[in-house]
């Protein structure tokens, strides 16, 4: 259905800021840890905290490929949405 919305985007004007006291803004990896966690594909070990150095365990990997494969198969089913839609259309 040609009308049916998919996806709805918000202008953000405020930054948004990592509530983990252990991520700096000025750290080397802010911003990767910040993509990674508003995409979804990490969390903190609490609510404020990240442990950014603490050695990554074989499930918090496990857990991360799994989200990352399940995050590449619904971007691949959208494409593939669209490019059936398209067809139908042309």
């Amino acid at each position: 259905d040609k009308n049916k919305i998919t996806e709805v985007y918000m202008p953000i004007f405020e930054p948004v800021k990592l509530p983990f006291a252990d991520v700096k803004e000025n750290d080397w990896f802010y911003k990767s840890v910040k993509n990674m966690v508003f995409s979804g594909m990490m969390n903190g070990v609490s609510d404020t905290r990240f442990e950014p150095n603490s050695v990554l365990t074989r499930a918090q990997a496990a857990v991360m490929f799994d989200r990352l494969i399940k995050y590449v198969d619904d971007r691949f089913d959208t494409l593939n949405q669209i490019l059936r839609d398209k067809e139908e259309y042309c």
